[in-house]
């Protein structure tokens, strides 16, 4: 079975993704990177990596983009 996202569910994977994807690899870049210059090297590897990942959970999983839009959906319904 094949679900085609709407117009505002994809542009919320976008946005979500844009924010993850800075996150991780600032995180990872400070405190891996920064911290210890000998995994300096290996940089570009664990930024792959963690973007390949990124990309998995929130295009080609169904679970993780059907969480994400579920979060989304909580966070902008009003509470009555």
């Amino acid at each position: 079975m094949v679900v085609t996202r709407a117009d505002e569910s994809m542009k919320t994977l976008n946005k979500t993704i844009g924010v993850a994807v800075a996150v991780i690899v600032t995180i990872v870049n400070k405190s891996v990177f920064d911290a210890n210059k000998e995994w300096a090297n290996y940089s570009a590897f664990f930024n792959t990596v963690d973007l390949l990942a990124i990309l998995y959970l929130f295009y080609l999983s169904s679970w993780g983009r059907n969480k994400i839009i579920g979060f989304h959906i909580g966070a902008t319904t009003e509470r009555r």
